[in-house]
């Protein structure tokens, strides 16, 4: 009972806390650059928006709830960055709910419990839903959730990947790993059909004006940042104030970019497949890919992991928490303006420590793919019945339901069992 009310009494700190963040800050950039997108559509309407406003390259959905929040906002008086932050605060609802029941399910009670408040306390996910001002989160746990289904219900996994990427299109590069899970033609072809769904909300406006839809959204590439290979090789033929992506072997690096980001994610996909890693870890092997090779990398997608991570693997993202914490505090952080409310306005080339901490967080992530990839990363308890178990069958678990392995009376049905009931399936 004590327990109990401890775990409870950490979740609801881990909101309040969010709603202070929320009532203290406006954020980023990205509320301020959502309003202007707001005021275009609603002065010039949705397509038109697309044409005239050059920041607008996300799907219609988001763009069009951001266009309602200023409406509501201009009425209420309500500040702008408040309202925009809502489906980021009730996403790490979700996002909480599924970790809770994924580990629970893979490692007891308990271990569910940690993954669910270390989750909710990572400085990661609270300046992202928090914080941040963007729709990231949501997109993160729509991965998360596909990944869960992703080997029982493969057109509901489609479905969720096709939700992800009408928040934005990021989600889209855990489309081979998660088509790679699957183990028969049938069931491939059941998920790419749920894939397809994402179509439906751009068709009004592709039918309208393909080309404007197609060149911000599909065609958007990000500017180059102060993180990864851009910025190692911006140091190399550079400084340290120089902007990152300049300089002769950066600037070939950032034309290649798509390309070798192309690359990365295939062998992702293929790597993890040949040594039969789970759904949710090919998610976070997916996530990191990215992370590891972009050149227009920010911030806000390290919720490509955040959220997927905690599932997975529990124990490193542990882990996770405190290295892109401090990434993440020195990089709002070195950003902050002075006065109220706390605001943080990026611009290249990122603060000094931030760059350092980043580079940290980027080597964390180099060895995280390689686990990931590798089958390494598991929710089990090493301490407890599943601990030797491969952690391709805890996704199996995870992915089954959690119902389904409870017997009458609510009692928990021995790991060995299942076990043995996916080695006869394999066979």
């Amino acid at each position: 009972m004590q327990r109990t009310l401890r775990f409870h009494d950490a979740v609801i700190a881990a909101f309040v806390v969010r709603l202070v963040v929320v009532g203290v800050s406006s954020g980023s950039n990205d509320p301020f650059l959502w309003y202007g997108i707001a005021e275009t559509v609603a002065d010039h309407g949705l397509v038109d928006a697309y044409r005239l406003n050059e920041m607008l390259n996300h799907p219609p959905v988001p763009t069009l709830f951001m266009t309602v929040m200023r409406s509501i906002s201009d009425l209420t008086a309500l500040p702008y960055s408040w309202l925009v932050k809502i489906p980021a605060l009730l996403s790490d609802v979700v996002a909480a709910w599924a970790i809770h029941r994924i580990v629970t399910d893979r490692a007891g009670r308990d271990a569910g419990r940690r993954a669910c408040v270390v989750f909710l306390w990572s400085p990661v996910t609270i300046a992202l839903s928090a914080y941040h001002g963007n729709t990231d989160s949501v997109y993160g746990v729509f991965l998360l959730l596909a990944a869960w289904v992703a080997v029982r219900r493969p057109f509901a996994a489609g479905g969720l990947l096709a939700a992800a990427v009408n928040v934005k299109l990021l989600p889209v590069l855990a489309g081979p790993a998660l088509l790679l899970v699957q183990r028969t033609r049938a069931t491939a072809l059941r998920f790419v059909a749920g894939c397809a769904l994402a179509i439906v909300p751009f068709v009004p406006l592709l039918l309208i004006d393909a080309d404007a839809i197609l060149d911000k959204v599909v065609g958007y590439t990000s500017a180059p940042q102060s993180w990864g290979p851009s910025q190692f090789l911006t140091l190399a033929t550079g400084g340290w104030g120089d902007d990152p992506g300049t300089g002769p072997l950066a600037s070939r690096y950032v034309d290649a970019g798509r390309y070798i980001l192309a690359f990365a994610i295939v062998a992702t996909a293929v790597l993890g497949r040949r040594r039969r890693a789970d759904p949710i870890a090919m998610v976070v092997a997916g996530g990191t890919a990215y992370l590891l090779v972009t050149p227009g990398m920010g911030v806000q997608h390290l919720a490509m992991v955040a959220a997927a991570i905690h599932a997975a693997d529990p124990r490193r993202a542990r882990g996770f928490a405190v290295v892109g914490g401090i990434y993440v505090v020195t990089l709002y952080g070195g950003f902050l303006r002075a006065g109220f409310p706390l605001m943080s306005i990026f611009h290249n080339p990122a603060p000094y420590p931030a760059i350092v901490t980043g580079a940290v967080l980027w080597l964390w992530l180099g060895r995280l793919w390689w686990l990931a990839v590798s089958g390494r990363l598991s929710s089990s308890d090493p301490q407890g019945i599943d601990g030797d178990a491969h952690p391709a069958l805890g996704s199996l678990h995870s992915s089954q339901g959690v119902g389904e392995h409870i017997g009458r009376g609510g009692s928990r049905q021995p790991a060995a069992v299942h076990r043995a009931a996916h080695l006869d399936a394999e066979r």
